[in-house]
């Protein structure tokens, strides 16, 4: 068990540096806001599926989309 722990925390911090390769920043005008890249990321290496739930302002209109990986 505490290798398993020790395993997921090692693919952790992989994707936390994957992640800050690809961000590289933030807009100057953005407040600190949500990361979603790393579970994007881990759930394509999971071959997870991914819901999504936005919204469009101008028809005021939420979706929910689900994608298998």
């Amino acid at each position: 068990m505490e290798t398993h722990e020790k395993e997921k925390e090692d693919l952790q911090d992989v994707l936390q540096k994957m992640v800050s390769i690809i961000q590289m920043g933030t807009p100057a005008f953005q407040e600190q806001q949500h990361n979603f890249l790393s579970p994007v990321i881990q759930a394509i290496i999971n071959s997870n599926t991914i819901e999504v739930k936005y919204h469009t302002q101008s028809r005021d209109v939420t979706t929910k989309s689900c994608q298998g990986i």
